[in-house]
């Protein structure tokens, strides 16, 4: 499954849905692929598009347009291409269409593009992937989201970077809910809030002893908002003695986010292309002429 999904309600998509070269969402460059084009042929279609377009303006300038501005060449039509941002999933598609006149040339674009599934981010069954998706595209949703679905989406993230990651039971974590392992069984306890207020001292020396106890080697806390001095102040006397405490506030977050998404594209990049490919219908965007000979 994906946060994004295509529905074909026969709405014509504007130019800034399917002639664009970043994400729509995150702003992320866009990673662009032919695919087999499922819509080859339809330049017949575009052409008689234009010609119903020209008669609708010859009755109203006069039949000197239909000179001027009807097709005087084979349509040149290019393949489609897949366009997909590598940080949120969101994808369009876009097929260009070249038709030439007597003293014009015109472009027409057919596409498509992705939408976000609507989502109850309470909802604990959510999929840990489409969460992750959907925060990547929407950030400032994340408060929004069920604190159980956030600490996964932490775990996962850590994962995708290279580190062995659980999530603890949800109840009675004894101040950790992920734990980290690397190759040498050195294990990390990170700590987890979804809030919007700065992160205290106290909450430091909560998950200080969380780490004492349970003889992590380092710790890691992680929040979806930001630390106050005296929590910086507490994370750096920790480290000094030997446990350090890493802090990681929303916006660093966000940046490791995205990184995981980037390191998993490639990995969906296949079922992506066979999802938008199975039964997706492209709509006229615009027609529109390039120059005037």
């Amino acid at each position: 499954m994906s946060a994004w999904e295509h529905r074909n309600v026969g709405e014509t998509p504007s130019m800034s849905e399917i002639s664009r070269s970043h994400c729509r969402f995150c702003d992320s460059k866009l990673v662009s692929d032919e695919i087999n084009d499922l819509w080859a042929g339809t330049s017949a279609q575009v052409g008689n598009l234009h010609h119903e377009t020209i008669q609708g303006m010859a009755e109203i300038h006069g039949d000197f347009i239909l000179q001027e501005m009807e097709v005087i060449d084979v349509p040149e039509e290019h393949p489609a291409v897949l366009s997909v941002c590598p940080q949120c999933g969101w994808w369009m598609v876009s097929k260009d269409i070249f038709l030439i006149t007597r003293n014009q040339d015109w472009l027409a674009i057919y596409g498509s593009a992705a939408l976000l599934r609507p989502f109850d981010l309470l909802d604990i069954r959510l999929p840990t992937a489409e969460v992750r998706q959907y925060l990547a595209a929407k950030y400032q949703d994340r408060n929004n989201v069920h604190p159980r679905h956030f600490e996964q989406v932490v775990a996962s993230v850590f994962a995708s970077c290279g580190f062995r990651a659980e999530a603890t039971a949800y109840s009675a974590d004894g101040g950790v809910d992920v734990i980290l392992s690397d190759c040498s069984g050195q294990t990390t306890a990170v700590q987890v809030k979804r809030r919007k207020g700065a992160i205290e001292v106290s909450q430091i020396r909560e998950l200080l002893g969380a780490m004492v106890l349970g003889r992590h080697t380092k710790g890691i806390f992680v929040t979806t908002s930001r630390f106050s001095a005296g929590a910086f102040q507490a994370a750096s006397i920790a480290t000094s003695q030997g446990l350090p405490i890493e802090l990681v506030d929303g916006q660093e977050f966000l940046r490791r986010l995205r990184l995981a998404q980037v390191t998993d594209h490639a990995k969906y990049r296949e079922d992506l292309i066979a999802n938008v490919t199975s039964g997706l219908a492209l709509g006229t965007g615009i027609e529109f002429h390039l120059n005037s000979l």
